[in-house]
C-alpha cells in the first residue's frame, strides 16, 4: 500500500518573515517552478500568516510570474490577487490565501500589500505542488518532519 503525504509529495518553503506592522508592501522569496531538483511544480500556494490586524486593513496578497529570473515589477505579471478588508479582530491571527495553480511560467513570487490600516504579518509560506518527480531537495530551514499513519 502507498502512503501518500504532503511532506512527500509537496516542498514548503517560507517566502517571507516576520514584517512589523509598520510596513506596507512585503516582497517574497521567488521560486523557481521549473527546477529538477525541487520536483519541477505545476502550482504553488501561497498562506500569508498575520499576527495582529487594525480594523479597516486592506490585505492583498499578489502573485508575481515570469519566464526569467529575477522577477522585477516590469518583467513580470500579476496571475492573481487575494484581498481582505479587516473587520474588528476576527483577522487578528488569521491566515490569507492564494492558490496558483498551473501559472504557465517557471518563476514565481508571492508580494503582500497591506493598505488603509496596519497589520503585522509572521510569514509567508509557500507549498510547491502538482510536481513532474518527487522532490529530491532538503531545505535548510525545516527543523522536522513526520509522517504518522493510523493503520488501524
Amino acid at each position: 500500500m502507498s502512503i501518500q503525504s504532503i511532506l512527500k509529495e509537496a516542498l514548503i518553503s517560507k517566502s517571507a518573515g516576520y514584517q512589523a506592522a509598520s510596513e506596507t508592501e512585503v516582497s517574497g522569496t521567488e521560486l523557481d517552478l521549473g527546477s529538477p531538483t525541487e520536483g519541477g511544480f505545476d502550482s504553488v500556494c501561497f498562506i500569508a500568516v498575520f499576527s495582529t490586524v487594525v480594523t479597516a486593513a486592506v490585505l492583498t496578497l499578489k502573485a508575481y510570474a515570469g519566464n526569467v529570473a529575477g522577477l522585477g515589477s516590469g518583467a513580470a505579471y500579476a496571475t492573481t490577487t487575494a484581498t481582505v478588508t479587516a473587520s474588528g479582530t476576527d483577522t487578528n491571527n488569521n491566515i490569507l490565501v492564494l492558490d496558483v495553480v498551473k501559472p504557465g511560467k517557471r518563476y514565481i513570487r508571492a508580494d503582500l500589500v497591506i493598505e488603509t490600516a496596519a497589520a503585522a504579518l509572521d510569514c509567508i509560506l509557500a507549498i510547491r505542488y502538482n510536481s513532474r518527480t518527487i522532490p529530491t531537495q532538503e531545505l535548510a530551514a525545516l527543523a522536522d518532519g513526520a509522517v504518522s499513519v493510523n493503520m488501524g
